[in-house]
């Protein structure tokens, strides 16, 4: 069984940016928010797709727990309460 082999060119922005060309990402598997890996051994670069992770962003859990736990929010409602004496209906 023989492997296909995908080279593509692209340009590294001022910024250090590059875009990842479309047949690699999709020899990788990968697409929009898709993560990838790059290794640089012995002068040469390897990149691999990395595995879906639900919660992959490190600021995205505690980001979600501390909208769960604003004050004044009810139990199963999405918007929290108004506060209390402001005339506001509940």
């Amino acid at each position: 069984m023989s492997r296909a082999v995908v080279e593509e060119i692209c340009t590294i922005t001022a910024k250090g940016q590059t875009t990842v060309p479309r047949a690699v990402r999709q020899a990788l598997g990968v697409g929009y928010g898709g993560r990838i890996a790059f290794r640089v051994k012995e002068g040469r670069v390897t990149v691999h797709a990395l595995p879906e992770d639900e919660h992959a962003d490190p600021a995205l859990a505690p980001f979600l727990a501390l909208l769960e736990a604003r004050p004044g929010r009810q139990a199963g409602r999405g918007r929290a309460a108004p506060p209390a004496g402001s005339g506001a209906p509940s």
